[in-house]
């Protein structure tokens, strides 16, 4: 069997990509691909891959640009909380910036709550009963 060329290629990765994002599962893709296209799994895994690709860089380019369009509407929401002379919607808006730029400290979650209440409180780990025993 020849190779693909680059045009095909596309082509193939484009249809794949449609398929992924109306929800297909990757097994019917496979077979689906193998058939239509005459070629085998490890060919189609290929397409898929670059497909879930696209996928993740058209996300993180529309995240981007959600961030923002987000941050300028705050701006926005801001300047007037502040010509309203509303302080406490200004602080609401800041903290909700805050969150969305990751500008607070991480929250400590151990994933045992037991612990994670323990650290809250002040127990120093230290003191942690032994679960081994």
């Amino acid at each position: 069997m020849s190779r693909s060329d680059d045009a095909t290629i596309e082509t193939r990765v484009d249809e794949i990509y449609q398929l992924m994002i109306q929800g297909w599962q990757t097994v019917n893709i496979l077979h689906y691909a193998a058939q239509k296209w005459e070629i085998k799994d490890r060919e189609v895994k290929n397409y898929i891959q670059k497909a879930r690709k696209r996928i993740k860089q058209n996300y993180e380019s529309r995240q981007k640009v959600a961030l923002s369009e987000m941050i300028a509407r705050h701006d926005d929401m801001r300047s007037r909380l502040y010509k309203e002379g509303d302080l406490r919607g200004v602080l609401d808006v800041d903290k909700e910036d805050s969150k969305l730029l990751g500008l607070y400290a991480p929250e400590k979650f151990t994933g045992d709550l037991g612990l994670a209440v323990k650290g809250f409180i002040g127990i120093s780990p230290d003191e942690w009963p032994d679960k081994s025993a």
